[in-house]
């Protein structure tokens, strides 16, 4: 007999507001799930804080939550506690180097006179040869 299983993706997940999330969070507390796998602990929570919150409520209604490429198994475990932290703080620190770096690399742009931002798409016509063109406005 197998177990039955869903997969959810977020689609944004640098949003502050993650509904994919909130909803699988949601559906767990009410028991429609008994655990929760995720590829790494540093896409299901954006701070150290947030991992440790989210864990505690997932802990409370009994949800098992398991961390594939960290090999972790969240449990009362004094350890497996203390790997969750210490991986957390990492994934916390990763990211906020990343967003150092990236904020620096914009300032420097800037400072150059580089413009930043998406580029507009180009609009092209193609006007085959022989064919007449309608200038007229229509009204």
């Amino acid at each position: 007999m197998g177990q039955e299983y869903e997969i959810f993706e977020e689609i944004e997940s640098t949003r502050k507001t993650r509904p994919i999330k909130q909803k699988l969070m949601l559906d767990s507390i009410g028991h429609q799930f008994n655990a929760i796998i995720v590829w790494k602990l540093d896409r299901w929570a954006r701070s150290l804080q947030e991992l440790i919150y989210d864990i505690g409520i997932l802990r409370q209604h009994k949800v098992e939550f398991f961390s594939l490429k960290d090999n972790l198994k969240v449990d009362d475990s004094p350890a497996n506690t203390f790997i969750l932290h210490i991986l957390g703080a990492f994934a916390e620190f990763e990211r906020s180097i990343i967003r150092e770096r990236t904020l620096a690399g914009l300032a420097r742009a800037r400072s150059e006179g580089k413009k930043l931002g998406r580029p507009f798409k180009k609009k092209v016509a193609v006007i085959q040869p022989g064919s007449q063109l309608n200038l007229e406005v229509p009204q």
